[in-house]
Parts: structure tokens; sequence; C-alpha cells
């Protein structure tokens, strides 16, 4: 079945560059895709879904409702067949990514308060060491370059710039951002505002409402604010990372349960956007057994008496969702050529819904389905680039007036693993390295440096 519809697909290609039957054959075309789409879909829908539902049925009272919440959806929209199913499910995925935005920010804002922490900790705890600053620069120096990949060069010292110590003025902090929104000059204007707003966030999140959601997460800021505003010592010390180490297991299991579920509704949205274009005949027994997996799940009264079932059935699905997304791949290669003529035999709709589900394949769970199908045609000139930068600095220095220093270091610390590599030789890059550590006198801190960077060469 497989080999069968990439080969038709590649012989309607062929007939579709020919202007043989375009409107049959675009049509044809399209079909064999949308089946190739619902076909991976209908693989990832029924594991994933059953998934679910073990997490439904072991989570704690409390912690059930986004599990059954999301089981209702479904079942609606593959038992019930309901009319606005589609709708209903963007709907809730919308809803999933402004929580995943806030979990995010969230994450990010506790991050300031883990950099603080990680730097005191060698004095709270009387674990400080003679450090030497050249030794620490040498091995990140090396570690940096130690592999030939530009790119993975070039997030080794993007790690290594943000956890060394910050001791910049504000002003080479403000230069270093103009020059990296100047990179942006010429491309899509969205995009530096986007890098802007990523900025801008480092310093205010503990006074946005990005806390709206979670009360009870605000309180444990505060009380790290007040710890941290406090004398040093062990005991405070210890507060602090207990209050920190709760709010952070609160955000993964928060962030987890949020993956799950967008998972499973980029699934479900797979499979509801390609059905009204795919063909029923083209379904084998191995896509007709993962809709059957995933129609007995959702009726089951207890997962794990179904289970028993359905492992058979399981078994028989072993390796096929490989074989689906390499007959996908294969036929979708086609996809941008064949988008124009299909627009111009009045194909526009099935072009967005098909185009919307190539993304729900893709590896990042969190796309803008709306926004990644627009064309956006705003150049950022010099004009857009210097009102960016006039805005951001703007902000951040009334941000940075009422921080305590080592609030306003660990934010920037932040913001430098934002920005592009703003180094242009290797003699600047150990230069830096060189002379962030040797310009901190505090003894706790440089010990803690020396551990973190210790830490990523073990871990690389």
């Amino acid at each position: 079945m497989s080999n069968n519809l990439v080969k038709q697909s590649k012989i309607l290609m062929t007939d579709i560059r020919a202007g043989k039957n375009p409107a049959e054959s675009c049509r044809a075309f399209g079909e064999i895709l949308a089946t190739a789409y619902r076909r991976y879909g209908l693989q990832r829908l029924a594991m994933n879904t059953f998934s679910l539902l073990e997490m439904l049925s072991d989570a704690p009272e409390d912690k059930k409702e986004p599990y059954q919440e999301m089981k209702e959806l479904l079942c609606a929209a593959f038992l019930d067949r309901a009319e606005d199913r589609k709708e209903k499910l963007a709907q809730k995925r919308d809803t999933l990514l402004k929580e995943m935005r806030e979990l995010s920010r969230l994450t990010d804002a506790f991050g300031c308060y883990e950099y603080i922490l990680n730097r005191l900790e060698p004095s709270a705890t009387g674990a400080v060491e003679d450090v030497d600053p050249e030794e620490v620069a040498d091995a990140a120096y090396r570690f940096a370059f130690a592999d030939q990949d530009k790119v993975v060069v070039n997030t080794r010292i993007q790690s290594i710039v943000a956890e060394l110590p910050v001791r910049m003025s504000k002003q080479r902090f403000f230069d270093i951002l103009s020059n990296s929104l100047q990179l942006y000059k010429g491309g899509d204007l969205s995009v530096a505002e986007d890098f802007a707003t990523a900025v801008r966030e480092a310093f205010t999140d503990g006074t946005s409402d990005v806390f709206q959601e979670y009360p009870e997460l605000l309180g444990t800021y505060k009380e790290l604010e007040r710890i941290i505003g406090q004398e040093l010592n062990l005991e405070n010390y210890e507060t602090a990372r207990g209050s920190l180490t709760a709010a952070t297991m609160f955000l993964e299991d928060s962030v987890s349960r949020n993956m799950l579920l967008t998972e499973v509704l980029n699934d479900a949205l797979l499979v509801v956007l390609t059905e009204p274009y795919s063909r029923k005949e083209w379904l084998s027994e191995q896509d007709k057994t993962a809709e059957d997996i995933l129609k007995r799940s959702l009726e089951a009264e207890d997962i794990y008496i179904t289970a028993e079932e359905l492992d058979p059935l399981f078994l028989s699905l072993e390796g096929v969702q490989e074989e689906r997304m390499d007959e996908l791949t294969r036929i979708s290669l086609n996809l941008e050529e064949w988008k124009p003529y299909a627009e111009e035999e009045k194909l526009s709709d099935m072009v967005s819904d098909l185009e919307k589900a190539d993304l729900f394949t893709s590896t990042s769970l969190y796309m803008d389905t709306e926004r990644d199908l627009t064309v956006v045609t705003e150049e950022a000139g010099e004009e857009s680039i210097s009102r960016i930068r006039d805005e951001l600095t703007e902000t951040l220095g009334k941000a940075m007036a009422d921080m305590p220093k080592i609030m306003k270091r660990s934010c920037m610390a932040r913001v430098l693993s934002l920005v592009p590599v703003f180094f242009n030789t290797r003699d600047e890059i150990r230069e830096y390295f060189v002379s962030a550590i040797s310009a901190c006198k505090d003894p706790g801190e440089l010990t803690a440096v020396k551990h973190i960077i210790d830490q990523m060469i073990l871990e690389a």
C-alpha cells in the first residue's frame, strides 16, 4: 500500500507538471497526501491517547481534570463525531499554547533565582575553593572549540557566556543588545520584535502579570526575593533552595502534562484535518487497527483492563509508525510544488488544511499554525530597528533601577544566553572568558562558576 501511494503520487506529479488533466490530477494528489498524513496521524493518535488515559487513571483526584477534559474532547471528536470538533480541538490547542507560554516565562523567572542560588551555595555551605581564573577560562575555551561543528561551537559559547560572572557595565550590555538587533536588519520585522520581547521579559517577569494564573507561585517568588535580600547564611540558603525546588517540581509537572496534552491534540487535529480529503479504501488493516485501538481506549471504563485486550493489537503495529513516516516523507516532498497548481484549480481549502497538517508532523509541538502560514512582508529597516532598540533600552533601564545587583546580573546573564555570539575572533572569545572571570572578586561565585563549567564538560 505504501509503495503504491508513493508510486501514484509520482505519476500524478508528472501529469501535473505536464498539464495533463490538471484539475483531476491536483485533487488526486491532494487525496493521496491527505491519506498519507491521516495514516501516520492515526498511528500516533492511538498510542498517545492510550498514554493519556493511563495518566488519567494514575493521577490523584485533584489532578485528573486536565486529562479528563482532553478525554471528553477526544470522545466528542472520534466517538460522537461532533460537527464542531475541529474548532473545539483548535480552541483547546490555543489554550494550551498560551499556558505553555506562561509556564516557560515562569520557568525563566525562577531560573533567575536558580542562577543566584548556584552562586551563593559555596559561601553558604562553606565549600569555597581557591580558583585560578586563567585555568577556568582555558578549560571553558578548550571546551567551546573541542567540536568541529560551528553550530555546536556557537551553542557552547552561548552556554558558557550565560554562566560566567557578569561584571560588565550597563552601557556595554546595551551595546551588545544594539549590535544583536542590527543582525535582524533586512529580515522579518516580527523576528526582531520577538527577540526584543524575550529580552524584555527577562527583566520584567517578576513585575508582570505572568503569575496571574498561578498566585501560589507568586508567593514563592516573593519569598525568594525576600530571602535573597537578607544576610547570607546556611539557614536562609536552605530555605530558599527548598522553596525553589518546590516551584521547579510544580513547573516541571505542569510542563510535562502540557506537552502530552498538546501532542495528543496535534495528532487529533492531524487526523481531523485530513479526513475529508483522504480515501477510506486506501487505509490498510493496520490503519484500521489504530482506529480500533483509539475507539476502544476512549470507550474503556478501566484502561488497564482494556489494555489486556489491546496488547495483541499494539504488537501488530510495531514498526508501523516508522513506515508511515517514511511514506509520508516521500510523498510530502512535493507539497510545495503541488500547492501553486492546486491553488489554480480552486483547491485553496485543501491546500490550507494540508499545509497545517504538515506542521502537525513537525518536531515542534508549539508551532503557530496561523502565523507560520502567513507571508510576512514587513522588513526590519533601520528606523524600525532603532525604535525597537530605544524602547528596549528604556524598559530595561527602568527595570534595572529597582533591581538588586545580584538579580540584575542574573537577568543580564539570561539575556546573554539569547543573543547571537558577539565575538569576531577566537582571541576575543578567550579574552572575554578571562576578563569576565578575573573581574569577579567573590570567591564563592568563582567556585560556583568553576563547578558549572566542569559539569558542562562532563555532560558533553
